[in-house]
């Protein structure tokens, strides 16, 4: 599951502020192309500077824990010349996840790309977005993170929940005698069967 629980959707938002994000304090304006902000444009968040020296990002606290494996999705829709958007995980020092350069021939951002990658965080700390140096413009959305399972899957065939791992499997497909008890809390002999598939 997500464990931004959905609000890189950007989806709602607040004075111009995206829902369940800390905006930075560097943010001086409203009208994109001008100072420092961010807002929604048409369902999606666009963040902008045409400063060099303001560090402007968003973050949402307490998502990474040390030493444990995450998946990262981002969508970007437009990202302007020579922009850097970069992904970090900030705690007792900042560790960057991802660097999302306009430069970098593996993007192709004539339309939108979905970005996606496994990290293993080193610190505990929160997730931030932000832009990296000079003047920028991005316009991004359906930014996810999801906790990476050690064998890539909560379950496998044998422990899932399902017939199949419960009791086709356990019994050897049906040949093995099994006990039938539809009814956990009652414990009385004439509410169990003995079964044979």
């Amino acid at each position: 599951y997500d464990l931004l629980g959905g609000i890189g959707s950007f989806t709602d938002w607040t004075d111009d502020d995206p829902d369940g994000w800390y905006v930075s304090n560097h943010e001086d304006s409203n009208t994109p192309g001008s100072g420092t902000g961010i807002a929604e444009d048409s369902g999606k968040a666009r963040m902008w500077t045409d400063f060099n020296n303001k560090h402007m990002y968003i973050e949402k606290a307490d998502i990474f824990t040390a030493g444990v494996k995450y998946e990262y999705s981002i969508t970007v829709h437009s990202i302007s010349s020579n922009a850097v958007l970069k992904l970090d995980n900030v705690g007792s020092s900042t560790e960057m996840i991802v660097q999302i350069a306009e430069s970098n021939p593996d993007y192709d951002f004539s339309s939108p790309i979905t970005i996606t990658g496994i990290f293993e965080a080193t610190v505990d700390g929160k997730f931030r977005i932000k832009r990296m140096t000079g003047s920028a413009d991005y316009i991004f959305d359906n930014v996810t993170i999801k906790v990476v399972h050690p064998t890539g899957f909560e379950y496998n065939l044998l422990t899932d929940d399902n017939f199949f791992s419960q009791v086709w499997h356990k019994t050897l497909g049906g040949t093995l005698p099994f006990i039938f008890q539809p009814d956990k809390d009652n414990l009385h002999l004439t509410s169990m069967t003995f079964l044979l598939l």
